[in-house]
């Protein structure tokens, strides 16, 4: 999965350096443009599949403020469907595959219409103590693997992730591995959990925090 996702991301390079996001599964690969406009935002979404790396159908959507949009597409055999959700200058979007009605494959990213040339300076804090705990608003379960489950692997991954000022995983690392394909899993899962803003001194701020992801067959 390391090796396939790698990849991606080489072959993809131009496309994310000309501002536009990318959302990655072993199947599909969705690349995003936003188009902040006043108060409205017009998305367009580009499906790829992940093994030809050819566009495999297209679809825009708009939101209006901090409002919600989406539409979907028949291609390839498959029904496409995108829902984004604006929050102030953050986005989540929610991407899932159908085929005769079956879900075959999902996923959920968050990103910024901020300009990313000139970056506002953000501190990072820990969570804890003055530094108010990330609450969980949207957890999305991590899947236990079939070479795991081939071994009967027991035990917990644990990742650290870096949550911004909207409640999104920016970034996450694992720092207690347990093999087989579980920290990939962990990552994957992680990535597309939402939070409550933390706050210190009643000001929003970008924290660290360390998540336990438990396996068990």
């Amino acid at each position: 999965m390391k090796r396939t996702l790698f990849a991606l991301a080489l072959s993809f390079v131009s496309l994310t350096a000309f501002g536009s996001e990318v959302l990655r599964s072993d199947r599909h690969l969705v690349k995003i443009d936003a188009q902040p406009a006043g108060n409205s935002r017009t998305f367009d979404f580009a499906i790829y599949d992940a093994d030809s790396r050819q566009v495999i159908g297209r679809l825009s959507a708009m939101t209006r403020g901090d409002g919600s949009g989406q539409n979907q597409t028949f291609a390839n055999g498959r029904d496409f469907k995108v829902v984004v959700e604006s929050h102030g200058e953050s986005y989540l979007v929610h991407f899932t595959a159908t085929e005769n009605g079956e879900l075959v494959d999902s996923m959920r990213g968050g990103f910024t219409t901020a300009p990313k040339s000139k970056p506002a300076p953000v501190t990072t804090l820990r969570a804890g103590r003055d530094v108010q705990e990330p609450a969980v608003l949207q957890r999305v379960e991590a899947v236990y693997t079939d070479a795991a489950r081939a071994v009967g692997a027991v035990g917990t991954v644990i990742v650290a992730v870096t949550i911004d000022r909207s409640g999104f995983v920016r970034e996450a690392t694992v720092v207690k591995p347990m093999g087989n394909g579980l920290d990939e899993a962990a990552l994957d899962a992680v990535k597309q959990w939402r939070f409550a803003t933390s706050t210190k001194d009643r000001v929003p701020v970008e924290v660290t925090h360390e998540i336990s992801i438990d396996f068990k067959p």
